[in-house]
């Protein structure tokens, strides 16, 4: 009984090191301020490529295999939004929405979407956020393969926590 109770640990615990990816506790963290509008967030350490707009409103980021990417953007509210109504506009720009993966409330959305919906095998998600108030608007989205997503889950989370736009 006691070999059974063991082996089963160890499968477990084998399962976990070599099957699972690493929680986002074990990425590190790089911070990023946006000159022109003042939003910030911290995210993944994985990134070699960086590309900003002549515009200052962000930052796009990927690797150089173009495997993940990172596109972090702000800007002024000049259409009285709030996430209620910026995660609708959304909704109708975007394509194969996983289920149940919109969300939203008077200052911030989510939503995430897929490029392909699986059809050619090499699906990408779309994990976007945004946060909103009467002045500014700032989001990320944060691009991965659709078999990663345990993986990105984390970070996503990690995005969304340190997403800071200025107030009023």
């Amino acid at each position: 009984m006691k070999k059974t109770v063991l082996l089963c640990a160890a499968a477990v615990l084998i399962l976990r090191v070599f099957a699972f990816p690493a929680p986002a506790a074990e990425e590190k963290w790089t911070s990023y301020v946006n000159g022109r509008f003042g939003y910030s967030a911290e995210y993944a350490d994985i990134y070699t490529e960086k590309d900003e707009p002549e515009n200052g409103d962000g930052v796009w980021l990927s690797t150089s295999d173009g495997k993940y990417a990172l596109t972090l953007s702000g800007g002024f509210n000049v259409l009285g939004e709030d996430g209620e109504s910026r995660l609708r506009s959304r909704l109708g720009e975007v394509a194969h929405i996983l289920p149940g993966s919109d969300e939203s409330a008077p200052d911030w959305y989510r939503v995430i979407y897929s490029d392909d919906g699986g059809e050619n095998g090499t699906e990408r998600l779309f994990s976007e956020y945004g946060r909103i108030n009467s002045e500014n608007w700032a989001s990320f989205i944060l691009v991965y393969p659709k078999e990663e997503r345990e993986r990105f889950a984390p970070i996503a989370a990690h995005l969304e926590k340190t997403l800071m736009i200025p107030q009023p």
